[in-house]
């Protein structure tokens, strides 16, 4: 996978482990597992949800050029 470069370390982590549990809660959303499973997708989808909205905390800081 290629690293996100407007992003940290603890950022890009951030942004895999939210897109994870997206794809986890999309996944049991929309496939016949028993119920008791597909209660776990939505919060599976919202948590995924806020981690992919912290990464935009974790920016690099932009350098000025000094010309």
């Amino acid at each position: 996978m290629s690293e996100l470069k407007k992003y940290t370390k603890i950022g890009n982590i951030i942004f895999y482990v939210g897109l994870t549990l997206f794809a986890i809660g999309f996944a049991l959303k929309n496939t016949d597992v028993p119920a008791s499973y597909s209660n776990f997708s939505t919060p599976f989808i919202v948590a995924g949800f806020v981690f992919l909205i912290a990464t935009n905390f974790f920016r690099k800081k932009r350098s000025i050029q000094k010309n």
